[in-house]
């Protein structure tokens, strides 16, 4: 797992079969890099480790997580 996240590992990428929609739909399929593992697309490593290389993502995380603060979480359910 580890070396998906660091990239030193690589699955197969999945596209869409040929014909099975239009021309300019599967090329944005194509571009979204999705992994392909055991004859399927796989949605949950698509992006893995990616987290850290955005920016706004890495913001949004320091400030819920700041040093010498305490971080509280509510979890409401009806």
């Amino acid at each position: 797992m580890t070396g998906l996240v660091t990239g030193e590992i690589f699955l197969p990428l999945w596209s869409p079969g040929p014909g099975s929609m239009d021309s300019e739909m599967a090329k944005h399929i194509e571009a979204l890099r999705i992994p392909y593992l055991k004859g399927k697309p796989n949605v949950l490593l698509h992006d893995l480790g990616s987290f850290k290389d955005d920016p706004v993502l890495v913001g949004r995380l320091k400030n819920i997580f700041m040093p010498n603060s305490h971080t509280f979480v509510y979890l409401l359910s009806p």
